[in-house]
């Protein structure tokens, strides 16, 4: 989703919310890159020129906190109003002086389990007012991903061949 991101669709995004918001049952998942922090060639950068200047890190770490703070109350209502089974984590986050990432502290923030590069989830859903064995579930499998989606047609056969093929899921992310 990439809030806040050169091309974000903001009025895009308010329907989303409303969406969610008029919905009974949403569940979401979290495939990475929630808001626009910096593009993985900026950040290794920042972070080499910061690797020996602990007091410039600690800066930059408080500096980033402000900005994030914010946008932890933009996303607010997709972990209000839906169950979000868990995030796995982007390649566009912020790691900070601790080594704490900013998709861990948007997981604890909002009390979603934590996934790291890819997880899976396995959600049931059971019949009201029969036994606790009835109903049924579907595995979730949802990972991030890193490069190669240029166009939208490579990001199937990249799931496809790459992932599909070695782990048992019923829907993937």
């Amino acid at each position: 989703m990439q809030l806040g991101a050169v091309g974000f669709d903001e009025q895009l995004y308010a329907r989303f919310i409303d969406d969610i918001k008029n919905s009974k049952a949403a569940l979401s998942i979290g495939t990475g890159d929630y808001v626009d922090h910096f593009r993985p060639t900026i950040r290794h950068n920042l972070e080499d020129a910061l690797r020996t200047d602990m007091d410039a890190k600690a800066a930059m770490d408080r500096m980033y906190m402000d900005w994030f703070s914010k946008q932890l109350k933009k996303i607010e209502p997709i972990f209000k109003h839906t169950k979000c089974v868990g995030l796995v984590t982007g390649h566009h986050t912020y790691t900070f002086r601790d080594g704490t990432t900013a998709d861990q502290m948007i997981c604890k923030h909002f009390g979603v389990p934590f996934l790291d590069e890819m997880g899976m989830v396995e959600v049931r859903w059971m019949y009201l007012h029969e036994h606790p064995s009835s109903g049924w579930a579907l595995t979730f499998h949802a990972q991030h991903g890193h490069g190669g989606g240029s166009y939208v047609h490579t990001d199937i056969p990249n799931l496809q061949h790459k992932t599909m093929p070695y782990y048992d899921a019923d829907i993937f992310f």
